[in-house]
């Protein structure tokens, strides 16, 4: 089912100003900068062994994610799992209890399609799942 842990999601104000402190004080590169139109945020990915550090950052005024750091700051977000089925993980779980904030799978970076679980299902912790597209 989990394949491995693809990446872990860092909300912040700003990408570029964040990447410094990962790049110029940790040594790792910057790549993968992409707007995730729908949820209106910005991404990038810094690779670290076989995971990636995600940063997200609001891309326009009416982001949801600008009243998460006016509350919260910068922080951890999120944990996102690769699977190789996304549809078959989604009913295993569904079949399980657990409950999904997204009803359905929905595009996400680096050609992926992706579904949130409902942290009440998963002790209080946001969970991604992602399935990369095959071309």
């Amino acid at each position: 089912m989990l394949k491995k842990v693809d990446h872990i999601a860092i909300n912040v104000f700003n990408v570029e100003e964040a990447a410094k402190f990962y790049v110029e004080m940790l040594g790792l590169e910057l790549k993968d900068v992409e707007i995730i139109n729908p949820n209106k945020v910005k991404v990038a990915f810094m690779p670290i062994g076989d995971t990636d550090v995600e940063l997200v950052a609001p891309s326009a005024k009416d982001s949801p994610l600008n009243k998460s750091l006016e509350t919260k700051g910068p922080c951890i977000d999120h944990i996102c799992f690769e699977v190789d089925d996304l549809d078959q993980t989604i009913s295993f779980l569904s079949k399980k209890g657990v409950k999904l904030v997204d009803q359905k799978p929905k595009p996400g970076a680096r050609n992926t399609r992706i579904v949130f679980l409902d942290p009440a299902s998963c002790g209080g912790v946001s969970i991604e799942l992602a399935e990369k597209i095959r071309e």
